[in-house]
């Protein structure tokens, strides 16, 4: 086991007498890197706040091992804008030599130049320049708040890539990122509730991990009143509806995406001169965007700035577009253009006849933070919004988005950045429109709002073009990926992973290609009838181990909460929590196997 470096023993943290936590214990080890989950509101937040020595708990200890050095980014960091880039990341070091060598790499990793003065820089560029001060200080401990948000995809997998490179590096990280948190986590922490849970795998475990917890919790609760039962049932139920929901709608992706292959296979040949082919009648009252060998940039800078060259390409109505590429790759000017805000240089540009556009920047500039939810969603007064043709009441649809009947006369200011996230989209969906553009959706959204908006938008009947760096938002969601790179532009069928295959190393395919051999048919294997020897030992012994195993657990646990145990005998301390950690990890085994030997039963069934 890992060198203990930080303990937080029974600690209680809220606000103005309200509990965010109460006698949570957490423990974190040299090397660990650990993704926070939970719900917008749940206090991931204040728990690194309270790692940082921002907060103070209400009651508790927190041990750090000395000469740890903890670095934290948090959301809204304040920054002397008077400064340069590279005198507010080196402030304090004396020797600059060494430390300007690493400022430099990360800074220009980061997409920044350290030269230049902060004053004119973007809510998003601040944010990166905190990061990076915060790598910059080397720390033994990075406690990370949304690190990703205003990353483009390449700082993303640089973070990614410096951070599983850092093995002696301890990571708690807060993001909406799913393919990041996949990327870098070796262990869960989830708040839900108000209770704490620790699970020794990475984020790709999670929706296992919290089936578990609902199975673990229903089981107990069935000993228990049946009000309560009821409740835990419906959440267990909702982890396997997500699942199966999910499932439907994977399917439903794959199948329209072979579709659009099939198509766009068709319009190949039947192209000549990159021209576009004839649209029927029926077909052009589809059309929802067209593309004829655009190239698009600015004329009014010296020398001419091209951003992509010769682009031809059709939206159809129904399609999900994603649109990604580094920062400052062009994005938001080709955003511009369909806006109509700017002409393309050369070719035509063209939207259907009868498109209307709803558009969520990710500035959040439609949101009047002065005004309550409701006069925000309904600016001219009454109480009915209209999404998709149906009048809906304000209050019934602002629920949608997850918010509570004491928010809807809030004024806007008050809510997270999460929440401002939802109530944009909430905005933007109830205007009529079949164009749907949004700019950035997934900032701050916790993973209930996620699903959420995922299952919004599958539900979507019209056309969507979505800016995103979140790779696995758009893997299961858009139909189409449109990357943006090096005066390029690629239209690519399929969300990002689909882009990272097809612009792979095309000659290794190739190579591969050449060397398959034809598999013969396997014989179909003997169908199993009954448990194996083995399964049926684990079957029937694992539930006693188990219990064995959480009496340990009580007892350690019982010993660790001593408040003298780490101050008089910290070798002890560390063996106990070493100890401690093993038998979850047993236990973590032990109910993962029994789970499989069920199934298995189940499927002889």
């Amino acid at each position: 086991m890992s060198e203990l470096i930080i303990s937080l023993i029974n600690t209680s943290f809220g606000y103005d007498n309200n509990p965010i936590f109460k006698d949570l214990s957490l423990y974190l080890y040299r090397g660990d890197k650990v993704c926070l989950v939970g719900k917008n509101g749940c206090g991931k937040s204040s728990l690194l706040k309270l790692l940082a020595k921002i907060h103070e708990m209400d009651s508790g200890e927190m041990h750090v091992r000395n000469g740890v050095n903890i670095g934290y980014l948090c959301q809204d960091a304040k920054i002397d804008s008077s400064k340069t880039i590279y005198e507010y990341v080196l402030e304090g070091y004396e020797n600059l030599e060494e430390t300007k060598y690493l400022a430099d790499m990360v800074i220009a990793n980061l997409g920044l130049k350290g030269n230049k003065t902060m004053e004119h820089l973007s809510g998003g560029k601040l944010r990166r320049v905190a990061l990076a001060k915060t790598l910059v200080s080397q720390p033994d401990v990075l406690l990370l708040d949304e690190p990703t948000n205003h990353l483009d995809i390449s700082a993303i997998e640089w973070l990614q890539s410096y951070i599983n490179s850092n093995k002696e590096l301890t990571v708690l990280c807060i993001s909406h990122d799913r393919e990041f948190l996949n990327a870098i986590s070796n262990r869960i922490f989830w708040i839900d509730r108000g209770q704490f849970y620790i699970h020794n795998k990475g984020y790709s475990d999670l929706d296992n991990f919290m089936q578990q917890i609902f199975e673990q919790e229903e089981a107990k609760l069935r000993v228990m009143a049946k009000k309560m039962e009821a409740e835990n049932h419906w959440l267990a139920y909702g982890v396997t509806a997500r699942r199966k929901r999910n499932q439907r709608r994977l399917k439903d992706l794959f199948d329209l995406r072979n579709k659009l292959k099939a198509e766009r296979a068709r319009n190949k040949q039947l192209a000549v001169d990159m021209k576009l082919p004839a649209l029927s009648s029926g077909q052009m009252s589809k059309l929802v965007l067209e593309f004829d060998d655009v190239t698009l940039g600015y004329n009014d800078v010296s020398p001419p700035k091209v951003i992509f060259k010769n682009f031809t390409a059709r939206i159809m109505q129904g399609e999900k577009v994603g649109v990604v590429g580094r920062n400052g790759a062009g994005k938001t000017t080709l955003i511009k253009m369909i806006l109509g805000d700017i002409e393309p240089l050369e070719g035509n540009f063209r939207k259907g006849v009868t498109v209307t556009i709803s558009y969520a920047d990710q500035h959040r500039k439609s949101i009047d933070l002065d005004k309550s939810l409701w006069e925000n969603l309904c600016p001219e007064g009454g109480d009915h919004v209209n999404v998709n043709g149906t009048m809906l009441h304000v209050g019934s649809y602002l629920k949608r988005f997850l918010f509570k009947n004491d928010q809807f006369l809030a004024k806007a200011s008050t809510l997270s950045g999460g929440e401002l996230n939802r109530l944009l989209l909430a905005k933007a969906l109830a205007i009529p429109g079949n164009l749907l553009i949004l700019d950035e959706p997934t900032n701050d959204l916790d993973m209930d709002s996620l699903e959420m908006l995922e299952e919004m938008l599958t539900n979507y009947n019209g056309t969507v073009l979505i800016v995103s760096h979140d790779r696995a938002f758009l893997d299961d969601l858009v139909t189409r990926t449109i990357v943006i790179s090096d005066d390029r532009i690629d239209d690519i069928i399929g969300g990002y992973s689909d882009y990272l295959r097809e612009t792979s190393n095309k000659a290794q395919i190739k190579k591969e290609a050449a060397k398959k051999i034809e598999v013969k048919e396997e014989a179909k294997p003997k169908q199993q009838t009954k448990l194996s020897y083995k399964d049926q030992r684990d079957l029937d012994m694992i539930p006693s181990q188990i219990d064995e195993l959480s009496t340990k657990i009580l007892s350690l646990e019982e010993e660790l909460s001593d408040p003298d145990l780490y101050a008089k005998h910290p070798d002890k301390y560390n063996q106990k929590s070493e100890e401690l950690e093993k038998l979850k990890a047993e236990i973590d085994r032990l109910e993962l196997r029994w789970l499989e030997v069920v199934e298995i039963q189940e499927g002889l069934k």
